[in-house]
């Protein structure tokens, strides 16, 4: 059984209005709205400045991608073999490809939503791409496997994701990735799969990750080290 609608009311004596109908306000309206409060009331603006923080310490996992494209190399579609794979094979590598743009995304969006993305994010992100990247290469020797291996395009469109990506960092920003051994994990990939040239950028990442700053050339923005985790959609 629900309860009376939910009301608000004005410190200037406003007429009580249920406040259902706010969800109907378009986003713009919304924002205008807040800020407008946010600059006449000082307690409206704390509430906001306050969430605004926890916002912008949140850290987005992406792991759901990595945990995704090995399923689908290694066990969804493992058994498929003839035609079945052959007609699979393509879109799967595609979708697999996509999970890039998805991440790149989600990045972009918190960055542009909380001036900055947290660095946890942006961490997880690397990570996971460079994980994505991992399991194309150890896909079963079967036609999917193939596929992801010897693809004319996912394989460098990955890269130059993976470059957008690295471009969220400044300097200080990629010295924390070598440390938490990124550069480690590019250089035992590289050395375990040098018999593939998929992947042909990858001595650029390293090279990125172990140079000075001023030889980096990547410019990143800042952002706080966050508790919260969150997952991206």
């Amino acid at each position: 059984m629900s309860g009376p609608p939910v009301t608000y009311s004005s410190r200037c004596g406003a007429k009580r209005r249920p406040i259902e109908p706010i969800a109907s306000f378009l986003a713009t309206f919304t924002h205008e709205l807040l800020a407008y409060a946010a600059a006449r009331d000082p307690y409206v603006n704390s509430i906001l400045a306050h969430w605004y923080d926890l916002q912008r310490a949140r850290v987005v996992n992406f792991s759901q991608y990595s945990q995704k494209a090995e399923y689908l190399l290694d066990t969804k579609y493992a058994l498929l073999s003839g035609s079945k794979a052959y007609e699979k094979a393509f879109d799967v590598v595609s979708d697999i490809g996509k999970m890039f743009d998805k991440i790149l995304k989600a990045v972009k969006k918190e960055a542009g939503e909380y001036e900055g993305c947290s660095c946890g994010t942006r961490k997880n992100a690397v990570f996971t791409m460079v994980e994505i990247m991992v399991c194309m290469v150890t896909a079963p020797m079967d036609e999917i496997g193939h596929q992801a291996r010897n693809g004319d395009c996912v394989p460098s469109e990955m890269e130059e994701k993976l470059f957008q990506m690295m471009g969220y960092f400044d300097g200080e920003g990629l010295t924390h990735l070598d440390s938490e051994g990124l550069t480690d994990k590019v250089w035992e990939f590289i050395k375990e799969h040098e018999g593939y040239s998929m992947y042909e950028r990858l001595n650029e990442v390293v090279d990125i990750l172990e140079g000075d700053d001023e030889e980096r050339g990547v410019d990143g923005e800042q952002g706080g080290q966050g508790e919260e985790e969150g997952e991206a959609e």
